[in-house]
């Protein structure tokens, strides 16, 4: 069984398979280095209250001051490392797929027009409560066709047949059912992010509580 580590920081382990294994090392790397100046802040935090030289407000003064100090270094620390996995997240939520592709083989839309029509006939027969559920069925069976009735329908058409904030919802069911890899990247990425800036705040909230200072965001 798995320990829980000592300042509630998690590793690479801790994490989903697929974080683990894109983002293990720069997790596990991150939880050492905390670990790191949380240990040597609290070392020199007891060493300050030890000593006999200074009356109780130069041991308040020196312990936030070490404080602020391990702030401003995990602040270094993971700023750099925050701001890159944003823009990894970034870069490949920009290339996920938002429309609807015609289907393989098909090159030319008015090839598949009457099927189309027919789908949003039946469509506009069924009541308007059973279409999102309808949708969610074809989302999950990977059928493509329906969304693309709907998608390159005239607007006014479209919009009477399902709203358009819920058929991006449903049609993004779809695209993560036909293109699981490109999401999952994503959806990796944001979670790794997640866990990193998690790791930090955690870090942070260890050494204020330690040093009786307020922890400020990055930067301030």
């Amino acid at each position: 069984m798995r320990r829980t580590h000592i300042y509630g920081l998690l590793a690479g382990d801790k994490t989903s398979p697929t974080v683990q294994a894109r983002y293990g090392q720069v997790l596990d790397a991150q939880v050492g280095a905390l670990t790191n100046i949380i240990d040597r802040a609290k070392s020199r935090i007891e060493l300050i209250r030890k000593d006999r030289g200074l009356n109780p407000m130069g041991v308040a003064e020196q312990i936030a001051e070490e404080g602020r100090a391990a702030l401003r270094e995990i602040d270094t620390l993971s700023a750099g490392r925050i701001q890159k996995m944003e823009s990894d997240a970034e870069v490949a939520r920009a290339a996920l797929p938002v429309r609807v592709p015609l289907p393989e083989g098909v090159k030319d839309r008015t090839t598949i027009t009457q099927e189309l029509i027919e789908i949003r006939t039946f469509l506009g027969s069924i009541d308007a409560i059973d279409r999102p559920s309808f949708l969610k069925q074809a989302a999950a069976r990977g059928e493509g066709l329906p969304f693309l009735a709907i998608q390159n329908a005239p607007s006014m058409i479209a919009e009477s047949l399902i709203p358009e904030p819920k058929f991006a919802k449903i049609r993004e069911e779809y695209l993560r059912t036909a293109y699981p890899d490109s999401f999952e990247f994503v959806d990796t990425v944001d979670d790794a992010t997640l866990t990193f800036k998690s790791n930090t705040g955690t870090a942070k909230i260890t050494i204020a509580k330690e040093a009786g200072v307020m922890v400020n965001p990055p930067g301030e």
